[in-house]
């Protein structure tokens, strides 16, 4: 659909399932797969079918893989459209020449994403980019010159006379989001970006299934800081403020508590790295009349 399309929104379900149920279910070395990527308790690795000793997850997941890439860039109508944010050097036929883009970035780990096009002539083109759904505050420069027009959900289209060196810096919004379960307010998640944030029992703090409720910033987000990115065995690291349930008397002090990108969960395939994904929340069940 996104390639019939060229629509924000088939992008954005691409990543998510991207970002978190595929790269959840890969072992941190990419030697096996998980066949179930629950969103609690443990991953668990597949048993093997028809005595092959392996199984159809192990089988597709690579192939999952190299989906991505292929997508990141595309030739539009008009120009060219980034969907995914990956660094690297994309080559596209137009206008009678091979432009190509040069991504610099690290994202998910940082919203910033370095853009530079690479043109054997100055030629007039659109250059679209994706403005996921969830990055509300989006702020694009061209050669250091601000883009005022970029909506959520959407893809921002530049048309303009394109020169060799050209450097579009796009910056994503990362807060940390908190999200429920549909109208279940007793459950809630955290994500950040694309990634959906997780709690493992490696982190450390309290119980994985303790009941805990988040403290928001006045704008409604989490109050959360990232504490590391790329760090051991996690890609994503945050640590954010909660209220945790307690009998002392002047009420309960808010602490803080690490999580970690979805992905990196649960990750020693046993029950040393229990995780949970939806954390539950203490609710007050009125009285009746």
């Amino acid at each position: 659909m996104l390639r019939l399309t060229g629509e924000s929104k088939y992008a954005d379900a691409v990543e998510n399932s991207w970002y978190n149920a595929l790269l959840g279910a890969m072992y941190a070395d990419g030697s096996d797969w998980a066949k179930y990527s629950p969103l609690s308790g443990q991953r668990l690795p597949g048993e093997q079918q028809c005595g092959m000793g392996i199984n159809c997850c192990e089988a597709s997941g690579p192939r999952g893989l190299f989906t991505l890439p292929l997508s990141a860039v595309m030739r539009s109508h008009s120009g060219i459209q980034v969907n995914f944010y990956l660094p690297g050097k994309y080559t596209v036929a137009i206008e009678g020449m091979q432009a190509a883009l040069n991504m610099v970035t690290d994202y998910p780990v940082s919203g910033k994403v370095t853009m530079v096009m690479s043109l054997t002539r100055e030629t007039m083109l659109t250059l679209g980019l994706r403005i996921p759904a969830w990055s509300s505050r989006s702020a694009i420069t061209i050669n250091g010159q601000p883009v005022t027009e970029s909506s959520p959900g959407s893809i921002c289209m530049m048309n303009r006379s394109w020169k060799n060196n050209d450097t579009v810096i796009l910056d994503l919004d990362m807060r940390t989001r908190v999200i429920h379960a549909g109208d279940h307010k007793e459950f809630f998640a955290f994500a950040r970006g694309p990634l959906l944030m997780a709690r493992d029992r490696r982190l450390g703090g309290p119980d994985t299934d303790a009941a805990l409720v988040p403290v928001l910033t006045p704008g409604g987000e989490a109050d959360a800081v990232q504490t590391f990115g790329q760090d051991g065995p996690y890609w994503v690291r945050l640590s954010a403020r909660f209220i945790t349930e307690s009998h002392a008397e002047g009420g309960p002090k808010s602490i803080m508590v690490p999580l970690c990108d979805y992905a990196s969960a649960g990750k020693t395939f046993s029950d040393e790295s229990r995780f949970r994904v939806w954390i539950p929340q203490l609710v007050d069940v009125p009285l009746l009349p």
